[in-house]
C-alpha cells in the first residue's frame, strides 16, 4: 500500500464509510470487502460489487474475514454459484450456508456424489445437501447412511423390477443391510440367481443376510442351513431363518441350544453357595453368548436342560 493507507483502512468507521462511497471498482470494492477492519463496511463493500463471479469470491477467500461477510457474498448467488461455494470454500459454516439456500436436485446431488468420500467437513456437506433434496436420485441413496436415505432406499427397491433393474439390486444387496437390502434379496428369484442367494446366506449383513437364508430351498441348499445351525456366532435370528428351512420330522430339530443365542449345545451347569443372599444356587450359562439364569434353592439343584430349548422351539419363538 505505500506510506498512504486508503481512507477505508481507517480506524474511524464513519470515515471508511464515506471512503467506500466513493468507490466503483470492483476490484477495489474486492479489498474493501476482504481487508476492511470494519463488518459493516465490508459487508457494505460486498453488496456494491458488480460482478457476480467476483462477488462470489469473497465468500471462497482465504482470508480471515467474518461469517457475516461472506454470507453477503451468497445474496442473489445463482444455484451453480451456490454449489461452488458449498464444494469449495474454506470455512465449513458457510458452504453449509450455500447448500441450505439451494434448492435444485441436480446441483444438490452433485455435492452428494462429489464429496461423500472426502473430509469430515465434506461428509457435513454432503449429508445437509442430501437432506435438501425432495427427491434424492439412487445414487446418492447408496453413498449416504441415515434414516432418510434408508427410507428413500426402500422406495425406490419397491419400485425395482426383475431384470430390469438387477445390478442395482445386486448393488444393494451387497452393500447395504437395512430394511431396503431385505427387500431387494426378496426381488431375486431362485432359479436365476441361486449363486447370488447362496454367497449372501454365507456372508452377506444384516437383513439381506436373513432375507438370503430365508429363500434357500432345501434339500439343494442344506448344507448352508446347517453350517448356519452348527455356527456358534451366528446369531439367534440367523439361525431361526434356517432351522425354519428343515422339514417337521428333521432329528436335529430336537437338538438343544442356548434360547437366546441359539448356539448349540453352549449351554453349561455350575453351581455353588451366595454369600449375598445365604443359599445355594445353580446357574446355567450360555459360553457363547455370556447370558446367564441362576434358581437359589435351600436344596438340590436342576438339569442343565431346565435352560435350554430345542431347534425346534426357537423355530416358533
Amino acid at each position: 500500500m505505500g506510506l498512504f493507507k486508503p481512507g477505508w483502512m481507517s480506524k474511524d468507521e464513519n470515515k471508511a464509510m464515506r471512503s467506500l462511497d466513493r468507490v466503483s471498482d470492483d476490484e477495489e470494492l474486492y479489498r474493501i470487502a476482504t481487508e476492511c477492519p470494519h463488518l459493516n463496511v465490508q459487508i457494505r463493500a460486498v453488496s456494491r460489487i458488480r460482478d457476480a463471479d467476483r462477488r462470489l469470491d469473497v465468500a471462497l477467500t482465504k482470508r480471515l474475514i467474518s461469517l457475516n461477510v461472506r454470507r453477503a457474498a451468497l445474496e442473489g448467488a445463482s444455484e451453480e454459484r451456490l454449489c461452488l461455494v458449498a464444494g469449495k470454500a474454506p470455512m465449513c459454516d458457510i458452504r453449509l450456508e450455500a447448500v441450505d439456500r439451494m434448492s435444485d436436485d441436480t446441483f444438490l446431488a452433485k455435492l452428494v456424489l462429489g464429496g461423500a468420500g472426502g473430509s469430515r467437513d465434506d461428509k457435513r456437506v454432503c449429508e445437509a445437501a442430501y437432506e435438501k433434496m425432495e427427491h434424492p436420485p439412487f445414487e446418492c441413496s447408496m453413498l449416504m447412511c441415515s434414516r432418510k436415505a434408508d427410507e428413500n432406499l426402500l422406495h425406490d427397491v419397491e419400485g425395482m423390477t426383475y431384470p430390469a433393474d438387477r445390478e442395482k439390486l445386486l448393488r444393494v444387496v451387497r452393500e447395504k443391510e437395512g430394511e431396503a437390502a431385505g427387500r431387494a434379496v426378496t426381488k431375486l428369484p431362485y432359479e436365476q440367481e441361486r449363486e447370488v442367494l447362496r454367497e449372501l446366506a454365507m456372508n452377506g449383513k444384516g437383513l439381506a443376510r436373513s432375507a438370503a437364508v430365508a429363500s434357500l430351498h432345501l434339500p439343494a441348499d442344506r448344507d448352508i442351513a446347517d453350517s448356519i445351525i452348527a455356527e456358534p456366532k451366528s446369531g439367534r435370528n440367523l439361525k431361526q431363518h434356517a432351522v425354519r428351512l428343515l422339514p417337521e420330522d428333521d432329528p436335529v430339530l430336537n437338538e438343544l441350544c442356548c434360547p437366546f443365542c441359539g448356539a448349540l449345545g453352549s449351554v453349561f451347569h455350575h453351581g455353588g453357595y451366595d454369600d449375598a443372599v445365604d443359599m445355594y444356587y445353580s446357574a446355567y450359562e450360555c459360553r457363547v453368548c455370556g447370558r446367564e439364569v441362576r434358581k437359589h434353592s435351600v436344596t438340590g439343584t436342576a438339569e442343565v436342560k431346565d435352560f435350554s430349548i430345542t431347534l425346534r422351539e426357537l423355530r416358533s419363538r
